[in-house]
């Protein structure tokens, strides 16, 4: 996940005991060197939660990236000439911990509109 977009979204960010080296796909080194924070979040995958470590650094453009982890936890049907995802896997909701399981009130059922001015009463005075 993308430091910056962590930070953004306010997300706990911890910092790593002993920071790990970075490596991009090609196994070449990452510009900014070693990894040194990460955020453990809840995971949201269809109606699978679980919780995982995302660590932080600079994506460029991409804000996150889901790979190996996700997809060995979740194990995604996908149809790769298609560029489908089986949609019980949707939507990917990311968030820091226990805030889906945050209760939030009831919505109100019942709405009762009330006057706050007679029909007399002018709407403007100048």
């Amino acid at each position: 996940m993308s430091l910056d977009y962590a930070k953004w979204l306010h997300l706990p960010i911890k910092r790593l005991e002993v920071s790990q080296p970075l490596f991009n796909v090609d196994g070449t080194t990452n510009h900014k060197g070693d990894l040194f924070f990460y955020s453990d979040l809840t995971l949201k995958t269809g109606p699978i939660m679980k919780i995982m470590r995302f660590f932080l650094t600079d994506l460029g453009h991409h804000r996150i990236i889901l790979g190996y982890p996700w997809f060995a936890a979740n194990q995604p049907q996908i149809d790769w000439a298609k560029g489908w995802i089986d949609a019980s896997h949707l939507p990917v909701i990311i968030s820091p911990q226990n805030l889906l399981a945050t209760p939030f009130p009831p919505k109100p059922t019942v709405f009762e509109l009330k006057s706050t001015q007679s029909q007399d009463d002018p709407l403007l005075l100048l």
